[in-house]
Protein backbone atom coordinates (compact mmCIF):
# COMPACT_ATOMS: atom_id res chain seq x y z
CA UNK A 1 0.00 0.00 0.00
CA UNK A 2 1.36 3.46 -0.15
CA UNK A 3 2.42 5.32 2.60
CA UNK A 4 -0.55 8.10 2.00
CA UNK A 5 -3.21 5.10 1.52
CA UNK A 6 -5.22 4.01 4.36
CA UNK A 7 -4.25 5.86 7.46
CA UNK A 8 -6.43 3.38 9.89
CA UNK A 9 -3.60 0.80 9.09
CA UNK A 10 -0.91 3.71 9.93
CA UNK A 11 1.35 2.82 13.34
CA UNK A 12 1.25 5.24 16.20
CA UNK A 13 4.04 6.69 14.98
CA UNK A 14 3.32 7.13 11.41
CA UNK A 15 0.14 8.99 12.57
CA UNK A 16 2.19 11.72 14.42
CA UNK A 17 5.16 11.45 11.80
CA UNK A 18 3.88 12.08 8.53
CA UNK A 19 1.17 14.76 8.26
CA UNK A 20 3.92 16.92 10.16
CA UNK A 21 6.35 16.34 7.50
CA UNK A 22 3.68 16.71 4.40
CA UNK A 23 2.34 19.46 5.94
CA UNK A 24 5.56 21.50 5.96
CA UNK A 25 6.62 20.48 2.78
CA UNK A 26 3.17 21.52 1.47
CA UNK A 27 3.43 24.60 3.22
CA UNK A 28 6.64 24.88 1.58
CA UNK A 29 5.44 24.14 -1.62
CA UNK A 30 7.35 21.14 -2.07
CA UNK A 31 3.93 19.30 -4.02
CA UNK A 32 6.80 16.58 -5.75
CA UNK A 33 7.21 15.75 -2.37
CA UNK A 34 3.63 14.63 -1.99
CA UNK A 35 3.45 13.58 -6.04
CA UNK A 36 6.12 11.35 -6.20
CA UNK A 37 5.97 9.22 -2.71
CA UNK A 38 2.29 8.40 -3.26
CA UNK A 39 3.81 6.41 -6.43
CA UNK A 40 6.09 4.68 -3.81
CA UNK A 41 5.42 1.37 -2.27
CA UNK A 42 7.37 0.79 1.08
CA UNK A 43 8.19 -2.50 2.65
CA UNK A 44 6.58 -1.95 5.88
CA UNK A 45 3.50 0.24 7.59
CA UNK A 46 6.41 0.88 10.51
CA UNK A 47 9.32 1.89 7.87
CA UNK A 48 10.00 4.96 9.11
CA UNK A 49 13.51 5.49 7.37
CA UNK A 50 12.56 4.75 3.87
CA UNK A 51 9.37 7.74 4.39
CA UNK A 52 12.72 10.18 5.89
CA UNK A 53 15.23 8.87 3.39
CA UNK A 54 13.12 9.19 -0.11
CA UNK A 55 11.11 12.84 1.33
CA UNK A 56 15.04 14.30 2.11
CA UNK A 57 15.91 13.75 -1.61
CA UNK A 58 12.89 15.34 -3.06
CA UNK A 59 13.31 17.91 -1.46
CA UNK A 60 17.05 18.47 -1.63
CA UNK A 61 15.87 18.59 -5.43
CA UNK A 62 13.87 21.25 -5.10
CA UNK A 63 15.14 24.71 -5.67
CA UNK A 64 12.51 27.08 -3.56
CA UNK A 65 15.25 28.02 -0.74
CA UNK A 66 18.84 26.18 0.25
CA UNK A 67 19.72 23.30 1.69
CA UNK A 68 20.56 25.27 4.82
CA UNK A 69 17.11 27.31 5.33
CA UNK A 70 15.11 23.93 4.58
CA UNK A 71 13.26 23.10 7.54
CA UNK A 72 12.46 20.55 6.42
CA UNK A 73 15.56 18.81 5.15
CA UNK A 74 16.65 19.91 8.65
CA UNK A 75 13.73 17.85 10.51
CA UNK A 76 14.25 14.80 8.86
CA UNK A 77 17.81 14.65 8.93
CA UNK A 78 17.03 14.90 12.80
CA UNK A 79 14.45 12.25 12.66
CA UNK A 80 16.79 10.26 10.59
CA UNK A 81 19.90 10.80 12.67
CA UNK A 82 17.70 9.73 15.62
CA UNK A 83 15.88 6.62 14.50
CA UNK A 84 19.34 5.29 13.06
CA UNK A 85 20.71 5.42 16.69
CA UNK A 86 17.89 4.05 18.05
CA UNK A 87 17.61 0.91 15.64
CA UNK A 88 20.76 -1.39 16.31
CA UNK A 89 22.28 -2.82 13.08
CA UNK A 90 21.17 -6.27 14.44
CA UNK A 91 17.92 -5.22 14.61
CA UNK A 92 17.72 -3.81 11.35
CA UNK A 93 18.90 -7.19 9.52
CA UNK A 94 16.36 -8.91 11.62
CA UNK A 95 13.42 -6.80 11.09
CA UNK A 96 14.40 -6.87 6.71
CA UNK A 97 15.44 -10.63 7.02
CA UNK A 98 15.09 -12.52 3.40
CA UNK A 99 16.88 -14.19 0.76
CA UNK A 100 16.30 -12.21 -2.03
CA UNK A 101 18.91 -9.57 -1.64
CA UNK A 102 22.67 -9.86 -0.46
CA UNK A 103 24.39 -6.72 0.67
CA UNK A 104 28.31 -7.42 0.72
CA UNK A 105 28.89 -4.14 2.31
CA UNK A 106 26.87 -4.88 5.53
CA UNK A 107 26.92 -8.84 4.73
CA UNK A 108 23.29 -9.47 5.18
CA UNK A 109 20.59 -10.94 3.39
CA UNK A 110 17.34 -8.96 3.14
CA UNK A 111 13.84 -9.03 1.50
CA UNK A 112 14.62 -6.26 -0.70
CA UNK A 113 15.98 -3.07 -1.27
CA UNK A 114 14.53 0.02 -1.14
CA UNK A 115 13.70 2.28 -3.76
CA UNK A 116 15.81 5.63 -3.58
CA UNK A 117 16.62 8.53 -6.31
CA UNK A 118 14.68 11.58 -7.40
CA UNK A 119 13.97 9.44 -10.34
CA UNK A 120 12.75 6.78 -7.70
CA UNK A 121 15.07 3.08 -8.55
CA UNK A 122 13.39 -0.18 -7.15
CA UNK A 123 15.73 -2.11 -4.81
CA UNK A 124 18.38 -0.02 -4.83
CA UNK A 125 18.95 1.05 -1.13
CA UNK A 126 20.03 -1.58 1.87
CA UNK A 127 17.66 -1.22 4.41
CA UNK A 128 20.24 -2.43 6.82
CA UNK A 129 23.32 -0.17 5.71
CA UNK A 130 22.12 2.33 3.01
CA UNK A 131 24.62 1.21 0.24
CA UNK A 132 23.55 2.19 -3.04
CA UNK A 133 24.05 0.14 -5.70
CA UNK A 134 27.47 1.73 -6.88
CA UNK A 135 28.34 1.23 -3.15
CA UNK A 136 27.93 -2.44 -3.18
CA UNK A 137 29.69 -2.81 -6.63
CA UNK A 138 32.73 -0.95 -5.58
CA UNK A 139 33.25 -3.08 -2.44
CA UNK A 140 32.96 -5.76 -4.32
CA UNK A 141 35.66 -4.61 -6.86
CA UNK A 142 37.82 -3.57 -3.96
CA UNK A 143 37.55 -7.18 -2.47
CA UNK A 144 38.17 -9.30 -5.49
CA UNK A 145 40.17 -6.96 -8.17
CA UNK A 146 42.60 -4.84 -5.99
CA UNK A 147 45.08 -4.97 -3.46
CA UNK A 148 43.23 -3.00 -1.03
CA UNK A 149 43.24 -5.87 1.47
CA UNK A 150 46.25 -7.89 1.59
CA UNK A 151 47.21 -6.48 4.52
CA UNK A 152 50.34 -4.13 3.44
CA UNK A 153 50.33 -0.21 4.99
CA UNK A 154 48.81 1.74 2.68
CA UNK A 155 47.24 5.46 2.64
CA UNK A 156 43.97 6.09 1.23
CA UNK A 157 42.35 8.94 0.96
CA UNK A 158 37.74 8.56 0.26
CA UNK A 159 37.00 11.73 -0.58
CA UNK A 160 32.60 12.61 -0.09
CA UNK A 161 32.63 9.97 2.23
CA UNK A 162 29.91 7.62 1.70
CA UNK A 163 28.85 6.58 5.75
CA UNK A 164 28.31 2.91 4.96
CA UNK A 165 31.65 2.30 2.88
CA UNK A 166 33.61 4.50 5.68
CA UNK A 167 32.84 2.44 8.44
CA UNK A 168 34.45 -0.61 6.48
CA UNK A 169 37.05 1.02 5.41
CA UNK A 170 38.33 2.14 8.70
CA UNK A 171 38.59 -1.26 9.68
CA UNK A 172 40.70 -2.93 6.68
CA UNK A 173 44.19 -3.89 8.63
CA UNK A 174 46.82 -1.96 7.45
CA UNK A 175 44.74 1.03 5.81
CA UNK A 176 45.32 4.67 6.81
CA UNK A 177 42.26 5.86 6.23
CA UNK A 178 41.53 9.52 5.42
CA UNK A 179 38.29 11.01 4.40
CA UNK A 180 37.78 14.54 3.28
CA UNK A 181 34.27 17.14 2.71
CA UNK A 182 33.82 20.22 1.43
CA UNK A 183 30.87 20.16 4.23
CA UNK A 184 31.70 20.14 8.36
CA UNK A 185 31.53 16.82 10.22
CA UNK A 186 30.70 14.73 7.18
CA UNK A 187 34.60 13.43 7.08
CA UNK A 188 37.73 13.46 8.88
CA UNK A 189 38.85 16.65 7.53
CA UNK A 190 37.04 19.80 5.92
CA UNK A 191 38.78 19.94 2.26
CA UNK A 192 38.02 21.54 -1.03
CA UNK A 193 39.15 18.82 -3.72
CA UNK A 194 40.16 21.45 -5.96
CA UNK A 195 42.64 22.71 -3.26
CA UNK A 196 44.31 20.04 -1.42
CA UNK A 197 46.15 20.71 1.48
CA UNK A 198 48.62 17.28 1.35
CA UNK A 199 51.77 17.15 -0.38
CA UNK A 200 52.78 15.50 -3.43
CA UNK A 201 52.19 11.57 -3.68
CA UNK A 202 50.72 11.33 -0.39
CA UNK A 203 48.03 8.26 -0.92
CA UNK A 204 48.53 5.28 -2.18
CA UNK A 205 44.54 5.10 -3.06
CA UNK A 206 42.43 7.34 -3.66
CA UNK A 207 38.18 6.81 -4.15
CA UNK A 208 35.73 9.86 -5.53
CA UNK A 209 32.64 8.74 -6.69
CA UNK A 210 30.17 10.43 -7.78
CA UNK A 211 31.66 14.19 -6.89
CA UNK A 212 33.03 15.77 -9.52
CA UNK A 213 29.57 16.31 -11.41
CA UNK A 214 28.94 18.84 -9.00
CA UNK A 215 32.38 20.71 -9.15
CA UNK A 216 32.63 23.69 -11.70
CA UNK A 217 36.41 22.79 -12.10
CA UNK A 218 36.43 18.99 -12.23
CA UNK A 219 39.89 19.35 -14.08
CA UNK A 220 41.16 21.18 -11.41
CA UNK A 221 39.85 18.39 -9.23
CA UNK A 222 41.05 15.71 -11.07
CA UNK A 223 44.82 17.45 -11.57
CA UNK A 224 44.42 17.47 -7.28
CA UNK A 225 43.79 13.96 -6.71
CA UNK A 226 46.51 12.75 -9.64
CA UNK A 227 49.37 14.99 -7.57
CA UNK A 228 48.59 13.91 -4.42
CA UNK A 229 48.18 10.12 -5.38
CA UNK A 230 51.81 7.81 -5.05
CA UNK A 231 53.45 6.94 -8.21
CA UNK A 232 52.44 3.38 -8.65
CA UNK A 233 48.97 4.27 -6.41
CA UNK A 234 45.48 3.75 -7.97
CA UNK A 235 42.45 5.83 -7.73
CA UNK A 236 38.62 5.06 -9.02
CA UNK A 237 37.22 8.08 -9.73
CA UNK A 238 33.52 7.60 -10.41
CA UNK A 239 31.00 10.14 -12.40
CA UNK A 240 27.62 9.11 -13.85
CA UNK A 241 27.81 8.44 -17.58
CA UNK A 242 24.94 9.52 -19.83
CA UNK A 243 25.64 10.40 -23.10
CA UNK A 244 28.33 9.75 -25.46
CA UNK A 245 30.08 13.53 -24.90
CA UNK A 246 30.03 15.41 -22.19
CA UNK A 247 27.82 18.52 -22.22
CA UNK A 248 28.43 21.26 -19.63
CA UNK A 249 27.31 25.41 -19.93
CA UNK A 250 28.87 27.10 -16.81
CA UNK A 251 25.90 29.91 -17.85
CA UNK A 252 23.76 27.51 -16.71
CA UNK A 253 23.64 28.62 -12.68
CA UNK A 254 20.16 28.79 -11.79
CA UNK A 255 18.76 25.08 -9.81
CA UNK A 256 16.34 24.88 -11.27
CA UNK A 257 17.51 25.26 -14.92
CA UNK A 258 20.23 22.84 -13.62
CA UNK A 259 17.91 20.29 -12.56
CA UNK A 260 16.43 20.83 -16.26
CA UNK A 261 19.33 20.79 -18.16
CA UNK A 262 21.36 18.14 -15.95
CA UNK A 263 18.64 16.26 -14.53
CA UNK A 264 20.10 17.31 -10.92
CA UNK A 265 19.84 20.72 -9.22
CA UNK A 266 23.31 20.74 -7.80
CA UNK A 267 24.78 19.27 -11.02
CA UNK A 268 27.20 21.47 -13.74
CA UNK A 269 27.65 19.11 -16.32
CA UNK A 270 26.36 15.44 -17.92
CA UNK A 271 29.31 13.18 -18.61
CA UNK A 272 29.56 11.26 -21.59
CA UNK A 273 32.00 8.77 -22.40
CA UNK A 274 34.58 11.14 -23.43
CA UNK A 275 35.29 11.35 -19.63
CA UNK A 276 38.23 8.96 -19.77
CA UNK A 277 39.86 11.95 -21.34
CA UNK A 278 39.93 14.42 -18.57
CA UNK A 279 41.73 11.62 -17.04
CA UNK A 280 44.06 11.36 -18.84
CA UNK A 281 44.17 14.77 -19.52
CA UNK A 282 45.80 15.23 -15.71
CA UNK A 283 47.76 12.59 -16.54
CA UNK A 284 46.29 9.51 -15.04
CA UNK A 285 46.65 5.61 -17.12
CA UNK A 286 42.98 4.71 -17.18
CA UNK A 287 41.43 1.50 -17.04
CA UNK A 288 37.64 1.06 -17.46
CA UNK A 289 37.01 -2.06 -15.99
CA UNK A 290 33.81 -3.92 -16.63
CA UNK A 291 33.84 -5.87 -13.20
CA UNK A 292 29.86 -5.82 -12.88
CA UNK A 293 30.14 -8.20 -16.53
CA UNK A 294 32.11 -10.88 -15.06
CA UNK A 295 29.53 -11.54 -12.18
CA UNK A 296 26.87 -14.10 -13.00
CA UNK A 297 23.35 -12.35 -13.35
CA UNK A 298 21.81 -14.36 -11.00
CA UNK A 299 24.66 -12.79 -8.65
CA UNK A 300 23.93 -8.88 -10.22
CA UNK A 301 20.35 -9.49 -9.25
CA UNK A 302 21.14 -10.84 -5.54
CA UNK A 303 23.13 -7.42 -5.32
CA UNK A 304 21.08 -5.47 -7.52
CA UNK A 305 23.50 -4.24 -9.84
CA UNK A 306 23.37 -3.11 -13.49
CA UNK A 307 26.04 -5.44 -15.23
CA UNK A 308 27.19 -2.32 -17.64
CA UNK A 309 27.82 -0.33 -15.02
CA UNK A 310 31.93 1.19 -15.77
CA UNK A 311 34.60 1.35 -13.15
CA UNK A 312 37.14 4.14 -13.99
CA UNK A 313 40.79 2.46 -12.54
CA UNK A 314 43.20 5.33 -12.62
CA UNK A 315 47.18 4.74 -12.27
CA UNK A 316 50.13 7.14 -11.90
Amino acid sequence: MSIFGNKEKFSEAERQTVPILLLTARNLGYTPIVKQYLEIDIIMESDLLSLWDYLLTIACSTAFISQRENPVIRLMKLLRSIAWRIIPTPVRRLLNRGSARFCPVCESWVARFRPFGVQSRPNAKCPVCSSLERDRLIWLFFRQKTDLFDGRPKRLLHVAPEPQLSRRLKRVPGVDYVSIDLAWGKAMMRANVTDLLFPQDSFDVVYCSHVLEHIPNDRKAIAELYRVLKPDGWAILQVPIKSKTTLEDSSVTDPAERQRVFGQWDHVRIYGEDYVDRLKGAGFKVTVELFAKELSEEAAKEIAISRSERIYLCRK
